[in-house]
């Protein structure tokens, strides 16, 4: 494998807000490599930067890692652009005894991970203590909420405005000077599902700005994170800290627009450049006086995009969300060694969902299942007071434009009142049932259960 001349290092990285606490690679050419692979072994936690640009100066695409201190890493990133560079930074108080990283350029994707114990003399690592094992990085996936007219519910926008489903999101404006959105897009379900702050990167919402108003009056909304209430001091009964993050920077340029909070996530949306990427910035006297670095450890529960209540001139907030999400820390996992090699498994994915409604008239139209990320489906059908007839499924990319299958119709009848629809595939990420204009089924209760998973 080639080796990088200008994105290796071996010595001790200084304590984090000292000089010398960090290491900055040069750029150099990805030529026609597949992948960058980076091997690190450093004393203490250390932040793993690897940067793409098209350029030797703009580097539009990175991932981070938190690499554990003592513990020898691997870390490959497919390669996207000509150009790449590797930093390094200290992330504790306490000066480094030891920090090494070699960088090189791998023709195709490693499949396999060497496990035999490391050495001194075999590894060219003259310090530390070697682990028998080495990790490979393991990515977690980003959240990312779209707004559909499916899930344009109370469940989102809560005690506050309902957004207006218009083509590419939800619409938004106080022009009868009135209301506001505390709309919650990112929720996690359980405790085990949490991130802690330090570990997200940036929350973002992506908007359409359209008031009028120029920059003294119009405004962005903000994006509010709540913590999960734990058996300490909590600021309510239902969290423990709100965030704040706001910023009403060029809200006189109308389009599209990134609100980000911490760092810019530069691999979502490049197509967004320049003045249109916004930083939100951190209040703490919006935030119950607390400091951002006093919460790192707390663990995130909710992402919200928010308003102001009442109190602002008509139509200052008018805008069109389209996408919120979050984009967590990259961090290495530990995965299963067999003969030599990676032995991965894929998380389970099974979604199974039941609805009950009654069918009463033609152009019967069942709430939306969500397949979301999977592929294959079963539907099961059980009718109550059934009038003899057919359904079919209807299926919609967005939840708001739906397309019926009328090729394929089920027959649900006093005699047979169930019917299973095994095994439909399909790349839709909506589906529900249907009867069409002339449709002589009925049933005083029609159970449907959705199941779904990964083909």
């Amino acid at each position: 494998m080639p080796i990088s001349q200008f994105n290796n290092w071996n010595a001790p990285l200084a304590a984090f807000g000292f000089p010398g606490d960090v290491f900055n690679g040069a750029p150099e050419p990805t030529g026609t490599a597949s992948a960058i692979s980076v091997n690190i072994l450093c004393g203490t936690l250390t932040t793993l930067t690897i940067q793409q640009s098209y350029n030797t100066s703009n580097f539009y695409y990175q991932q981070q890692y938190q690499i554990q201190g003592g513990q020898l890493t691997t870390i490959q990133m497919p390669v996207v652009m000509p150009y790449f560079r590797v930093n390094i930074l200290n992330q504790t108080q306490a000066t480094q005894q030891y920090c090494n990283m070699n960088t090189s350029l791998v023709p195709q994707l490693t499949q396999s991970v060497d496990i035999r114990p490391l050495t001194a003399a075999t590894d060219t690592i003259s310090v530390g203590n070697f682990p028998a094992e080495q990790l490979v990085a393991g990515e977690n996936s980003n959240f990312v909420f779209y707004p559909t007219a499916a899930n344009n519910t109370v469940s989102i926008y809560a005690d506050g405005t309902q957004g207006t489903t218009v083509a590419g999101g939800w619409q938004y404006n106080n022009l009868n000077n009135t209301g506001k959105i505390n709309w919650y897009c990112y929720a996690s379900p359980t405790p085990a599902t949490d991130y802690k702050v330090s570990e997200l990167n940036s929350m973002y919402t992506v908007i359409n700005q359209q008031s009028t108003l120029g920059l003294a009056t119009a405004q962005n909304p903000w994006i509010m994170i709540y913590t999960r209430p734990d058996s300490g001091t909590n600021s309510a009964v239902w969290y423990k800290s709100k965030l704040f993050f706001g910023s009403n920077a060029h809200t006189d340029i109308s389009g599209n627009k990134l609100l980000y909070t911490g760092t810019d996530p530069v691999d979502i949306h490049p197509e967004i450049t320049g003045i249109n990427r916004i930083q939100l910035l951190f209040i703490s006297a919006l935030s119950d006086n607390k400091q951002l670095a006093d919460v790192q450890n707390e663990s995130i529960f909710l992402g919200t995009l928010q308003t102001t209540n009442n109190t602002t001139p008509a139509d200052s907030f008018a805008f069109t969300m389209s996408e919120f999400g979050a984009d967590w820390v990259k961090t290495p996992a530990l995965l299963p060694i067999e003969n030599g090699a990676v032995v991965t498994s894929l998380v389970p994915t099974l979604n199974t969902t039941t609805i009950n409604e009654a069918v009463s008239a033609v152009n019967f139209q069942s709430t939306a299942f969500e397949i979301g990320e999977n592929s294959l489906v079963d539907v099961l059908l059980l009718g109550t007071g059934v009038t003899n007839g057919s359904v079919r499924l209807d299926y919609s990319a967005d939840g708001a434009a739906w397309f019926p299958d009328n090729t394929n119709t089920y027959a649900i009848t006093t005699t047979d009142p169930h019917y299973v629809i095994k095994g439909i595939k399909t790349a839709s990420r909506y589906i529900r049932v249907s009867t069409g204009g002339a449709a002589t089924f009925r049933a005083t209760n029609l159970q449907m259960t959705f199941s779904s998973k990964r083909d």
